[in-house]
Formats: structure tokens, sequence, C-alpha cells
């Protein structure tokens, strides 16, 4: 998308002879901004295409690309599951990177035995996938009862009997 709000407060400097691209000073470096619904829609551009939102240039870079690189290697591989991606699905917008990673991680997830999705997951995380009545599941409930407070399951049984 043009960075419009950007444009308002830094000068932003189109470089000559490429439509979409802009240089722009930021203290003594120069940042190069690339706005992907404008580049030209030229084959030497497919791989920043399947980044865009517009619809019309993802299928103009998956085109392109295709033509250009027929087997993954390398960085391209990533090139290559974005292309897959939008083949299967064509998004409206392009992807966060949040949702780029909770994604990422769920596919990898999916495709490890249940022993290899628990290494090196934090446990509060594997947790929270499970209600408490799996968690609890094979669990004997001397060995459950021994982490509590005596005066809180006291408690607790007095609240059952009132209730009930």
């Amino acid at each position: 998308r043009q960075p419009q709000a950007l444009a308002k407060h830094y000068p932003l400097q189109p470089v000559a002879d490429q439509s979409g691209i802009y240089d722009l000073r930021w203290g003594s470096h120069i940042v190069r901004i690339i706005v992907l619904n404008a580049i030209a829609p030229k084959p030497h551009n497919a791989h920043w295409a399947l980044f865009a939102s517009a619809r019309d240039r993802i299928r103009q870079g998956m085109e392109h690309y295709r033509a250009q690189h027929h087997a993954p290697s390398g960085h391209w591989a990533l090139l290559e599951r974005l292309y897959l991606t939008y083949l299967n699905e064509a998004p409206d917008m392009a992807y966060t990177m949040e949702e780029f990673l909770h994604e990422t991680k769920e596919m990898m997830l999916a495709h490890l035995t249940p022993d290899e999705r628990l290494r090196g997951l934090d446990p509060e995380e594997v947790l929270k996938r499970y209600d408490p009545e799996t968690r609890l599941q094979g669990l004997d409930s001397d060995e459950v009862l021994k982490h509590y407070d005596p005066d809180l399951i006291e408690s607790w049984l007095k609240k059952q009997r009132r209730d009930h």
C-alpha cells in the first residue's frame, strides 16, 4: 500500500525509472521502500508481487515467478511456499507477520508426532491446548490432592456439602 502517512512526515524520493520504489533518508542511512502494489508488473519483479495485497499483482507474480523458478532451493523455498499458498487460497490481502508465524507454527506442529510437538514448547502453552478433564486424565486423585493445602480442600468440601 502507498505509505501516505509516512510521506506526510518524511520526504520519499522516487527511485529513477522504478515505479513504486522510494528512498527515505533516516539519519545517516538511506532506507529503500518498495510499495508492492505499485512496482512495475514485470517478470523480474515477480518475487515482490507474491507479497502484494492486490489480487491482480499476486496473480501476475505467480505467473512470472513460476516461469522463472522451476524448482525450490535455498531462499526460493519461502517464495515457493507463498506461491502455493496463494494458488490454493488467493487471499484478499497479505498476511501480517504474526499471522504468518502462527500459521507456520501450526503447520509444523501438524506434521510432528505428539512427542515431537511437546519438545521445545512452553509448558503453559501446552496446557492451554487441553481442558481440565483431559489434563487430569490418568492421574491418581491422591497424587493430585497432595498438591493442595488441606484447609483449601476442607473448605471446598464444606461448600460442596452446603450446595447439595
